[in-house]
């Protein structure tokens, strides 16, 4: 019996030395895409590098 949808999507934002900053957790069939913007707003940055890319307007 296959299971559909038990999942979890860890969205995670790193500093330059790689420590967590800050992370949502939300249901795996969320695209990664929806939690970028939550992310990064309360943050004052240059520069991102992210691990795939996606392309976003914002």
């Amino acid at each position: 019996m296959l299971l559909v949808g038990f999942s979890s999507g860890i969205h995670l934002l790193v500093g330059a030395l790689g420590l967590p900053l800050q992370f949502i957790m939300t249901e795996g069939e969320l695209h990664e895409m929806s939690q970028a913007e939550s992310l990064l707003v309360p943050f004052d940055f240059d520069a991102v590098t992210a691990n795939r890319c996606y392309d976003s307007d914002p």
